[in-house]
């Protein structure tokens, strides 16, 4: 399972970079980022200083909350969970940091794509003139990365129920 979540990572995270890097020409020097509640360009920044948000954003944060959730996982031990004497014993220590890898990745992926959506809107955004984010688009990502990220909460913990 984390073999494959890993895979899946590393293509979300080539395909945001990809994106970002194809879809860069067609943003204006000056490029609205941030709107109000009505759609309406609110703030501007450089081209390059915009694709360098993007991109933290959108790969290297993906990529290091993939790599901190494996890396404490291997770490805690018997701290991992309330349950930990249970789910790091010898015969479940595998497994557990096994699920625990596939969790982070899966993560990075779900906020790999909500980057990648932003900017799919800012970028629509930004070839109207003036500048105008169509917030029915923006409110429907940010619905579906929220149910994401409560499916993602909800996974360990259903996951390292304690067991009798």
């Amino acid at each position: 399972m984390a073999r494959l979540s890993q895979r899946l990572l590393l293509a979300a995270l080539l395909f945001c970079a990809a994106y970002l890097a194809v879809r860069a020409n067609a943003l204006p020097d000056s490029v609205a980022y941030q709107f109000n509640a009505a759609g309406h360009a609110a703030a501007w920044m450089s081209r390059a200083a915009y694709l360098s948000l993007m991109f933290g954003c959108g790969v290297v944060l993906p990529a290091s909350i993939a790599a901190a959730v494996a890396w404490a996982a291997q770490r805690a031990g018997r701290r991992f969970s309330a349950a930990a004497s249970y789910w790091f014993a010898p015969e479940r220590r595998l497994a557990t940091l096994d699920f625990a890898i596939a969790y982070g990745a899966w993560l990075g992926i779900v906020v790999a794509g909500y980057v990648a959506g932003v900017h799919r809107g800012i970028l629509a955004a930004n070839q109207l003139d003036p500048p105008h984010l169509v917030m029915t688009g923006f409110w429907l990502q940010t619905l579906t990365f929220s149910v994401g990220l409560i499916v993602l909460i909800a996974a360990p913990l259903l996951r390292f129920r304690r067991r009798a």
